[in-house]
């Protein structure tokens, strides 16, 4: 089980490097990741190369953007759960924005099979990116 939980960690790290080798390991070959139809990069991205699609999609929205985790991942049967915040401005507006993310991650042979992430109000974020600069 905390192996399952040091998957975040691992992921995290790199990610945070830019270590692609690594995070071809960790990904399952049938990894997806799905995000909320109400984002600005909403969809389904799969595999190293969809998640960093993803990357540049989530960098298009938001400048600046900081993701931490808020408290440890626990694990069920074979997924784990973790609570991020996300931080960062929209580019459109220059609007500050602050987020709870929950992620339900899967787990299938000890790699990463599939993310999905639950926003506590894309409402909100939307409404960030897209407001006037007044």
């Amino acid at each position: 089980m905390l192996d399952q939980a040091s998957l975040v960690d691992r992921f995290l790290a790199a990610v945070a490097s830019g270590d692609t080798d690594a995070l071809a390991a960790i990904l399952h070959p049938d990894f997806e990741i799905i995000e909320a139809d109400s984002l600005p990069y909403a969809g389904t991205y799969r595999g190293l190369s969809g998640w960093l699609d993803l990357v540049a999609a989530v960098g298009r929205a938001w400048r600046g953007v900081a993701i931490e985790l808020v408290e440890h991942p626990w694990v069920t049967n074979d997924d784990v759960f973790a609570l991020f915040r996300m931080q960062g401005k929209a580019r459109n507006t220059g609007i500050q924005f602050s987020t709870l993310i929950l992620e339900r991650w899967q787990i299938v042979d000890h790699r990463v099979r599939k993310i999905t992430p639950f926003y506590f109000d894309t409402g909100a974020l939307m409404s960030i990116c897209r407001a006037d600069k007044g």
